[in-house]
């Protein structure tokens, strides 16, 4: 292509140069004419020759290029379009991903040392309808923070609105802070296992008033969970188990403050598990499917002279989620969940934008 610019160019330059010549001869007199044409062919013949040598200048510069190319290696003088390029959306190894911020914010991946990711986020929960209809309402804050030996801390504070059959409720919820650790790298045949540690303490507003916003009770939690990646999708699971401390307590209900109980509640212990599959569709974006179920056993409520002891429950949900990365720091999550058991509540949704710092 060098040789064929070089060409027209010279081919074009030859054509100006007739040009002009023959623009000063239509200025010259009759009786000049006849050597001006003479003149004009003897330079158009020089232009001829330069044009030639030029030409064989090309074929012998293009030569020694392909001899140094054959000893060498391949010599490129340009833009190849056939040479591979890397991807568009290649991220470097260090890069935040839609499916790595997914993992964290559902604790199976952790923060790196040193690093430190807010999430405000807003839940909706629904369920029964008509006079048995009650909502509730949630605006959160959770703070993630990456420690020194593979360690992660995640706190979270909830306010929350609660509208059921028995009034009206709000105010902060119970405060939950948690310790993970990374167990073990996944490998090509097994996943990686984090452990994790979790306290829930009994802040919360009105606990014990209908609708109440607190649980009331301090409890302890352990999990483990374990993610494998099979590109592009990854695979993950959780086992869990909680404990609530017993109190002393008087329920009542907000509106007309009538008393329902008095004396001492043991909540029962509380285990379940969970599954799901994340896909990742770009590296901006990752879809998510999962089951989670949690089994609690029966509450023992012991009065004066006797213990009333309530059924254990089965709340199961489908969840399903999205992942969406806005910026390097900023994503933008969305989950929604439905109930698969008749004690769990018919449906939430959660809207999060988690922001790294």
């Amino acid at each position: 292509m060098t040789r064929t610019v070089i060409k027209l160019l010279a081919a074009a330059s030859g054509m100006v140069f007739g040009l002009s010549a023959m623009a000063q001869s239509t200025q010259s007199p009759a009786g000049s004419t006849e050597s001006e044409l003479e003149t004009l062919r003897s330079q158009l013949a020089a232009r001829q020759a330069i044009n030639e040598q030029l030409s064989r200048r090309i074929d012998n510069l293009e030569k020694q290029l392909a001899a140094t190319s054959n000893k060498e290696g391949t010599v490129t003088l340009g833009l190849d379009a056939s040479f591979p390029k890397p991807a568009a959306d290649t991220l470097r190894a260090d890069s935040i991903t839609a499916i790595e911020e997914a993992l964290v914010t559902k604790g199976l991946v952790l923060m790196l040392s040193g690093t430190l990711r807010a999430t405000p986020s807003l839940s909706w929960g629904h369920n029964g309808s008509g006079v048995t209809r009650a909502d509730s309402y949630a605006a959160s804050t959770t703070l993630d923070v990456g420690l020194p030996g593979g360690m992660a801390a995640t706190v979270t504070v909830p306010y929350i609105w609660r509208k059921d059959p028995s009034g009206n409720n709000s105010g902060v919820g119970d405060a939950t802070i948690s310790i993970a650790k990374k167990l073990s790298n996944e490998t090509d045949t097994l996943p990686s296992f984090v452990g994790r540690l979790s306290y829930t303490h009994d802040g919360g507003k009105d606990p014990f008033t209908l609708p109440s916003v607190g649980s009331g009770f301090r409890s302890y939690g352990v999990s483990l969970s374990a993610v494998k990646r099979v590109d592009p999708l990854v695979l993950y699971g959780n086992i869990f188990y909680a404990h609530a401390v017993e109190k002393i307590a008087t329920v009542r209900l907000k509106n007309s403050g009538t008393i329902l109980f008095q004396g001492k509640i043991a909540p029962g212990d509380s285990y379940g598990l969970g599954m799901g599959v994340s896909l990742i569709a770009t590296p901006e974006i990752a879809l998510d499917a999962g089951l989670s179920l949690s089994f609690a056993n029966s509450s023992r409520y012991d009065l004066v002279n006797s213990s009333l002891y309530l059924g254990g429950t089965t709340i199961g949900y489908l969840n399903l989620g999205t992942n969406i990365l806005l910026t390097k720091n900023m994503s933008l999550s969305i989950g929604a969940a439905a109930g698969v058991t008749k004690e769990a509540s018919d449906f939430a949704l959660t809207v999060a934008l988690p922001y790294r710092f």
